[in-house]
């Protein structure tokens, strides 16, 4: 976490994946997190130290319990609220020579950049802005950063594209099938189909079942850590295609209950299979599960369509009268 040196200093200087902060607070400071968290994002990853005091640092560790008992769903909604895409990160405490520390640890985005999406002055966000890590520092990135970003990534799908091609190539273009999930359809037909090798290792294949009920349909079950296949003939489901409730849907959103209550009420979520499943729990009992696809949308709405959020509200107010 963090060494000290012989005069009881911390050793670490800050750098591109660290940053120290003497204590841990809330409010719009949260928008600053967020910033230096992102910005780590879009560079190598990193964390953020709390209870280290600046010039010298001397570890001080927390003084009170905000830090410990900081529910993330808060900062998870700046994030949210401010910048394009999900971070994976992470809270602890720890600690060292009888002090504790707090660190948020983020991990590199796996899709770059990620763009502010919202301006806020005081904290030095501008809409439109990629933000990068630099040593000691979090700024807009640079020209030269930016662009090898892209190129890495760019380079990424390369190599994803050769490695799909390369998989073809191995059984022939007549006997390779695609398992499209964009298009939740999945076509079966005598020949083989094909898996990227990455889900090779969570899937089990075995001639068991059938996604029809006609006979002598292809026989085939996926068991593992999916999604599931949905379609308009048939749907393979586990706990993962529908992962969400109503309230673990909010803890993902910056919208509250009402808004979200009236956009799936709005778009006719309820019924339709790609985004809902209905599971009784008894005679008159029901549970409203939601997929991954449903929380895309509607963060997608509240970034990029407020117009459509403000119309299902509007609608759904006015439904009674």
């Amino acid at each position: 976490m963090i060494d000290l040196n012989e005069r009881g200093h911390v050793r670490q200087r800050e750098c591109q994946t660290l940053e120290f902060k003497e204590t841990f607070r809330l409010g719009d400071a949260l928008i600053e997190y967020a910033r230096t968290l992102v910005g780590m994002a879009n560079n190598q990853g990193g964390s953020l130290v709390f209870g280290v005091a600046n010039n010298p640092r001397n570890p001080i560790g927390l003084r009170d319990d905000r830090f410990a008992s900081f529910d993330t769903k808060d900062l998870n909604r700046v994030l949210l609220g401010y910048f394009s895409s999900d971070i994976d990160w992470n809270m602890e405490t720890f600690d060292v020579a009888g002090a504790t520390f707090g660190r948020i640890q983020v991990q590199q985005a796996p899709f770059r950049p990620i763009v502010c999406t919202r301006s806020h002055a005081q904290k030095n966000l501008r809409e439109g802005a990629v933000y990068f890590r630099y040593r000691g520092e979090t700024r807009e990135i640079r020209a030269a950063e930016l662009v090898a970003m892209l190129a890495n990534e760019r380079d990424r799908e390369r190599q994803l594209w050769i490695k799909h091609i390369q998989s073809i190539a191995t059984v022939g273009p007549q006997a390779a099938h695609i398992l499209d999930l964009s298009r939740k359809r999945i076509d079966f037909g005598s020949s083989k189909v094909l898996i990227d090798e990455s889900l090779v290792g969570k899937l089990k294949l075995v001639k068991e079942g059938h996604f029809t009920e006609r006979e002598g349909a292809p026989a085939l079950r996926l068991i593992g850590d999916i999604d599931g296949v949905l379609g308009p003939d048939h749907i393979v489901v586990n706990e993962a295609t529908y992962p969400y409730t109503e309230s673990t849907l909010l803890e993902h959103l910056s919208i509250g209950q009402h808004s979200l209550r009236a956009l799936i009420w709005h778009l006719e979520i309820k019924g339709d299979s790609e985004y809902h499943m209905e599971i009784r729990t008894g005679r008159t009992g029901v549970v409203h599960k939601y997929s991954n696809r449903l929380l895309a949308r509607v963060r997608e709405i509240v970034r990029s369509e407020p117009s459509v959020l403000t119309e299902a509200i509007a609608a759904y107010r006015a439904r009674g009268r």
